[in-house]
C-alpha cells in the first residue's frame, strides 16, 4: 500500500516479497559500529551487543541508519498483543532474526580478513 501510495518508492529494493536494504559493520579503533536500518528491541540490542563485543569494544549500535524500516522485533515479541503497535510499523516478523544473521555473517568476514585468512595483529607484522 506504501508504494502504491507513494510513501515509498518502487525500485529495486523491493522484488516479490523480499527488501533489501543496508546495514554495516566498521571498526574503528578498537570500537566496533554497527549499523541498523531501524529501531532495535531491546533485546535484539543486547543480544547484537553481546556477539559484537568478541570484535571489539566498545560497542555502538545506530539505529535509523542506511534506511528507516521501522520497529524491528524479536520474532518472540513479534506476535505478542504488548507490541500489537509496533507490529504495525514493522516490515515483517523476520526482520529482527534476519538483521542479526547478517550481523554475524559481517563480523566474521571481518575476523577474517578480505581474502577469508585470519587477520594479522600488529605483534606479527
Amino acid at each position: 500500500m506504501a508504494i502504491a501510495a507513494g510513501i515509498v518508492p518502487a525500485g529495486t529494493s523491493l522484488n516479490g516479497d523480499k527488501l533489501t536494504t543496508e546495514s554495516h559493520l566498521v571498526r574503528l579503533g578498537g570500537a566496533v559500529i554497527f549499523t541498523m536500518p531501524g529501531e532495535v528491541f531491546t533485546n535484539i540490542g543486547v543480544l547484537l551487543k553481546r556477539l559484537l563485543s568478541a570484535y571489539g569494544s566498545p560497542v555502538f549500535l545506530f539505529g535509523l541508519a542506511n534506511d528507516e524500516l521501522g520497529y524491528i522485533l524479536s520474532l518472540a515479541d513479534y506476535y505478542l498483543d504488548l507490541y500489537s503497535f509496533e507490529r504495525g510499523f514493522s516490515v515483517s516478523s523476520e526482520i529482527g532474526e534476519a538483521m542479526v544473521r547478517s550481523a554475524r555473517q559481517m563480523a566474521e568476514s571481518m575476523r577474517l580478513g578480505y581474502h577469508g585468512q585470519p587477520r594479522r595483529t600488529g605483534d606479527e607484522l
